[in-house]
């Protein structure tokens, strides 16, 4: 599990049916904060993306898990 950084001075709640505390939160998190590194070695994502590598549009790294996928079926 990993934690988002604090936005201070950002409202938390939903407003308008939007939460936009926690969507800067990882919005930040992807792009200064290596979340995204932190999503492609998480467990869960890769049995996630395992099952649908095939069905979705992903660029970067993403596609060296596809090829671990594969090589884990056969």
């Amino acid at each position: 599990m990993f934690v988002l950084p604090e936005m201070p001075g950002m409202a938390k709640g939903i407003r308008k049916g939007r939460n936009c505390h926690e969507g800067y939160q990882r919005g930040w998190g992807l792009q200064f904060g290596g979340l995204r590194e932190k999503i492609l070695r998480d467990p869960l994502y890769f049995e996630a993306f395992c099952v649908s590598h095939d069905r979705t549009i992903m660029t970067g790294p993403e596609h060296q898990i596809s090829r671990s996928c594969k090589a884990l079926a056969k």
